[in-house]
């Protein structure tokens, strides 16, 4: 159905709708560098256009271009400095380019104009995990533990998904807790929080790839593999025992 749209539109076109139109097909064909390109295209003949700006930012994050996606963020916010899933969505780009502190400067924003997006508390926790600010991020992994998990938007649809992702979710705010308590040294803290994380994800035995999904941000605090392994084996314990 899509392959014939791209014979029918020329990119030398200089009407907006129409380039839209032939980025999505390249979308929807897979091509998401070439549909990014003719969106950058459109943006000669109307550099401030709110749609294109939003289709480029959704391509370059399905394709994890964090820098080139916050540049247009940056330029959606300029037109609208106070929607909520875009001060979100500029707060996320800068945490994954491990820009911390501007990630938080949002997410104060967030917190500020909507004080019930738990998305945000989620990531600005784990903003202030990463910048090793444990003190503080402790109580807002633990006030998380007993807070709804808010669906994701392009799993409302998906039943089945949108059970995962509450899983995982949930599963992630135990897990996070208990990495937080760890370094604050509090021990038997930790392997409860572990235990019930591995408890929601229905797993009974924490495994060599237990860490995988927090691998990156505890190595880059200092986590080793013998941390690993010790934590790996005092949950195993407990769970045997």
């Amino acid at each position: 159905m899509w392959n014939c749209v791209p014979e029918l539109i020329s990119e030398q076109s200089t009407n907006i709708d129409a380039l839209r139109k032939l980025a999505f097909a390249h979308y929807r064909l897979k091509n998401l560098k070439e549909a990014a390109r003719i969106l950058e295209l459109a943006l000669q003949f109307d550099a401030n256009n709110y749609e294109v700006l939003r289709g480029i930012t959704r391509i370059y994050d399905e394709l994890e271009q964090n820098e080139e996606e916050l540049t247009y963020l940056v330029q959606m916010e300029a037109q609208k400095p106070e929607d909520e899933q875009l001060l979100f969505m500029i707060a996320v780009c800068y945490a994954r380019l491990g820009l911390y502190d501007l990630a938080l400067s949002y997410l104060y924003k967030l917190e500020y104009l909507y004080p019930d997006n738990l998305l945000a508390k989620r990531t600005k926790a784990l903003c202030l995990f990463c910048l090793e600010r444990y003190t503080e991020a402790e109580p807002l992994f633990e006030a998380l533990l007993t807070a709804d998990v808010t669906p994701l938007a392009l799993q409302k649809e998906d039943e089945e998904k949108q059970r995962e992702n509450v899983i995982l979710v949930k599963a992630g705010d135990y897990y996070h807790a208990a990495h937080t308590a760890w370094v604050l040294g509090k021990t038997d803290k930790a392997i409860e929080y572990y235990i019930s994380g591995l408890s929601i994800k229905g797993d009974t035995h924490a495994n060599a790839n237990f860490f995988d999904e927090d691998l990156k941000e505890l190595r880059a605090i200092g986590w080793s593999e013998i941390d690993f392994a010790l934590i790996r084996d005092l949950i195993n314990r407990e769970l045997e025992a």
